[in-house]
């Protein structure tokens, strides 16, 4: 009888997504168990010896660190994800390692603490992806028709991007039409796209503004072009409502942060306000919206 897996994760660990999906794409069944990494459990602590994610539990031995896991499931499940010719399978593990050091230089794209890092990060990452462009076949995959583990490595890559455009176009891929096309069958696998929760968008958000970085900054000023418009119900009792806005917005009442304020209502218009530290706005008495709120009094940033 082949021993359980359970697989110790963080919710937004691009290594973790690794794991998922490519146990996801051998049909191997295990368990996911989600950790707070800044709050490490101690059983967690005395099984990962770097107290990183992912680790996986098979039966009674922990297996740390993604790339060691990966060929782990190489080794011992069906539906081989590496190519069979020893030449391109020593390329594809150094293309995985390529994938490393570009999810290191993401981290200091969103670490960066002002402009000037920021933009030699964004010019580091550019020509990351243009030595990416000038390897990748995209057709569909990185190395044709068949989906393999760099496959597995780059999905969680450009699922940042579908952050990252919502804040600025930073041109890190523009004119790189075969990362546009590979980054598209990534985006439809369903491999890639379960490897996550639904609300993952929202929580590297709320993530990214909690660096407290330029990046943070540059997201603040994204959701300062809210959108506002009034409703039929809203018209009628003249008051502004809040109708959507392509970033993060927060609430606040007597210095109390809220991270998550839905507004439900019995039309059509409702909105859901994710959490944002830098974002506060002004938002007026909207009864048909917030039951029991009436009013909140906020103050916009300076750009």
């Amino acid at each position: 009888m082949a021993a359980s897996l359970k697989l110790i994760s963080h919710k937004l660990c691009p290594y973790v997504q690794r794991a998922v999906i490519a146990l996801t794409e051998k049909g191997v069944g295990f368990e996911r168990v989600d950790i707070d990494l800044a709050n490490k459990p101690d059983w967690f602590l005395a099984i990962s010896p770097l107290g990183k994610t992912p680790v996986l539990v098979v039966g009674e031995h922990a297996i740390f660190e993604s790339a060691v896991i990966l060929e782990y499931l190489e080794e011992t499940q069906d539906k081989p994800l590496h190519p069979a010719d020893p030449l391109s399978r020593a390329e594809h593990r150094a293309f995985i390692e390529f994938g490393s050091a570009v999810l290191n230089d993401i981290a200091g794209f969103y670490a960066a603490g002002d402009e000037t890092a920021f933009k030699a990060k964004t010019a580091q990452l550019e020509a990351r992806f243009a030595r990416l462009e000038s390897r990748v076949a995209a057709a569909p995959w990185f190395d044709g028709e068949k989906f393999s583990l760099v496959d597995a490595v780059f999905g969680p890559v450009f699922r940042y991007f579908d952050v990252f455009d919502d804040i600025a176009d930073f041109g890190i891929l523009a004119g790189k039409p075969k990362l546009a096309r590979w980054r598209k069958s990534l985006a439809a696998r369903a491999s890639v796209r379960s490897a996550v929760s639904a609300n993952y968008p929202a929580l590297l958000r709320d993530f990214i503004d909690r660096r407290r970085s330029w990046l943070s900054h540059l997201q603040a000023r994204a959701a300062a072009s809210f959108e506002y418009r009034h409703c039929e119900e809203c018209k009628r009792r003249s008051n502004p409502v809040l109708f959507r806005g392509p970033g993060l917005l927060r609430f606040a009442r007597n210095d109390d942060l809220i991270p998550t304020v839905v507004f439900r209502s019995d039309h059509q218009d409702s909105a859901a306000i994710r959490a944002s530290t830098a974002t506060v706005f002004m938002l007026r008495a909207v009864p048909a919206l917030a039951a029991g709120m009436t009013s909140f009094d906020l103050a916009m940033p300076s750009p």
